[in-house]
């Protein structure tokens, strides 16, 4: 993030390098310097910015994740949840009588598309340029209480955005006193299960982070995404920032 550059080397024409099918022959220089050199070599073929970076922002297993609460810039709030991991699809919450979501699936996309995010390219988060208000601002929060602030920004048709982590440990509390709860239900269930004739191994749940290790992880997310900003498709902004008309089942009673 120091703009320190790093090396500077000019490359010119190639041609097949003597003896060794594998590599090519360059000219090169170094910048302010006349002299030239023919040196042996393999170049990559990428030249993306991408392709020398590691462009992975944010990978979660999707089972972590408990809600996404989505603030739009008019206003209004959407909010996705599920009452524990094993539970396939999220609930879009405040659904008015008769209204009904056009597909789960476009629900769980709010919240899957951060299971695996990455950028097309990055920037200096005091150089993007993109102004103060993003479009909106989406927090996810997992059932061991990591808590992701997602903000996008729009400059030029390119989206980007900033990413920011904590531990919620209220979040997590409220998970395990649930769990608590339900524990003899739970035990009773697995006993069940095992006891059950012809079945195979009952499913095991999925083993949460402590609170040591969610404030690791909250370290490393913020050690790597401060100062900066990722841009990202279009295709990951639009899929977290649907509004709930954009989830319903259109209304296709005929008008009299």
């Amino acid at each position: 993030g120091s703009d320190k550059k790093l090396a500077d080397l000019i490359i010119g024409d190639s041609k097949p390098a003597k003896g060794d099918a594998s590599l090519q022959s360059y000219y090169i220089r170094t910048a302010g310097d006349p002299q030239s050199w023919l040196a042996d070599g393999k170049l990559p073929d990428k030249w993306e910015p991408k392709d020398w970076l590691d462009v992975d922002i944010i990978e979660l297993k999707r089972e972590r994740i408990q809600q996404v609460k989505v603030n739009h810039a008019d206003g209004e709030l959407v909010y996705i949840h599920r009452d524990n991991p094993d539970a396939r699809d999220f609930t879009l919450d405040s659904l008015q009588v008769g209204e009904q979501v056009t597909a789960p699936y476009e629900v769980n996309n709010i919240a899957t598309t951060f299971t695996k995010m990455t950028f097309d390219d990055v920037v200096s988060a005091a150089n993007a340029g993109v102004g103060d208000k993003p479009v909106y601002s989406a927090v996810l929060t997992t059932f061991d209480g990591l808590e992701i602030t997602f903000e996008p920004f729009t400059r030029d048709d390119k989206h980007f955005a900033r990413y920011s982590a904590r531990y919620n440990a209220d979040a997590a509390k409220a998970y395990q006193d649930k769990q608590a709860q339900q524990g003899s239900s739970a035990d009773a269930a697995t006993e069940t299960a095992t006891n059950a004739p012809h079945g195979g191994a009952s499913k095991q749940p999925m083993e949460l982070k402590s609170a040591e290790e969610v404030a690791k992880e909250v370290e490393q997310f913020n050690s790597r995404w401060q100062n900066w900003m990722y841009q990202l498709p279009e295709f990951r902004v639009k899929n977290i920032g649907k509004k709930k008309a954009d989830l319903l089942k259109k209304d296709d009673r005929p008008v009299h």
